[in-house]
């Protein structure tokens, strides 16, 4: 009985997360049909340019034309905090993609809980009123979020089972985060560059990727997990068998 409901759990709490990224993709889109114009380079565009236009200006109470942007940031500010809360059950059973290392994986989840915390104050901080705030907890999403997916690819490649490309598919978005981050962080691809900087269009579209990869990253392996037809934890022989493996190796010749 305990294990049918820790079961059930499971794969309703991987369930939830897609169903956070399936909300976030749909209205995140409705969000860009409803934008009136602007970016930060070119306060006089219409409508919203995918590769020139952040993500945050959706969240913005004003375009930057200067036009109400209301419809815009209701739908894109609930539903990234709405994505943000529905990564939470998914964080909590990270161990459960690779039983045998998780010990790393309760790392990554550690560090997934605290992103998620950046993710939900991006929602509550629309920047052009709360700029420092809303700078603030975007990098209080994509740091914890990038040791997060490090330590994921890293439990992943320590274990012995599951295929290559699960491991490999972190280590991407790990890559892909981490060149985001470091170029953030040096103020080259900043959204609190000026207008003049020719990183504007370069962040806007980095961005986009990073976004669109760590959407995809808690797809697959939401996905992946409520689909899984059994759960498969360490075995007690395995783990009495290493044990003794290991205290074996310690012995002196003469006393085995």
């Amino acid at each position: 009985m305990y294990l049918e409901t820790f079961a059930r759990l499971w794969r309703w709490g991987n369930a939830v997360c897609f169903l956070g990224v399936l909300q976030f993709v749909g209205c995140t889109a409705l969000a860009m049909l409803h934008y009136p114009g602007g970016t930060l380079v070119d306060r006089h565009s219409v409508g919203y340019a995918f590769f020139a236009n952040y993500l945050s200006d959706l969240g913005r109470t004003a375009a930057w034309s200067g036009a109400d942007n209301g419809v815009s940031a209701a739908l894109f500010n609930t539903s990234i905090v709405l994505l943000g809360l529905s990564t939470v059950p998914f964080f909590l059973f990270l161990p459960l993609h690779a039983p045998d290392r998780a010990g790393t994986l309760w790392a990554a989840a550690a560090f997934g809980v605290l992103s998620v915390c950046g993710l939900v104050g991006i929602g509550l901080t629309p920047y052009d009123r709360y700029l420092h705030a809303h700078v603030a907890a975007h990098l209080w999403w994509i740091l914890p979020f990038l040791i997060a997916v490090f330590f994921h690819f890293l439990g992943l490649m320590l274990s012995e089972r599951g295929p290559l490309v699960f491991p490999l598919l972190s280590l991407a978005l790990a890559t892909c985060i981490a060149v985001y981050a470091v170029a953030s962080l040096g103020g080259g691809m900043s959204a609190r560059a000026g207008p003049e900087t020719s990183f504007a269009p370069a962040a806007a579209a980095w961005q986009k990727y990073v976004f669109l990869g760590s959407l995809a990253w808690y797809a697959v392996f939401s996905l992946r997990m409520t689909c899984l037809v059994e759960l498969r934890l360490p075995e007690r022989r395995s783990t009495r068998d290493r044990l003794a493996k290991h205290y074996l190796k310690r012995l002196p010749p003469g006393g085995r």
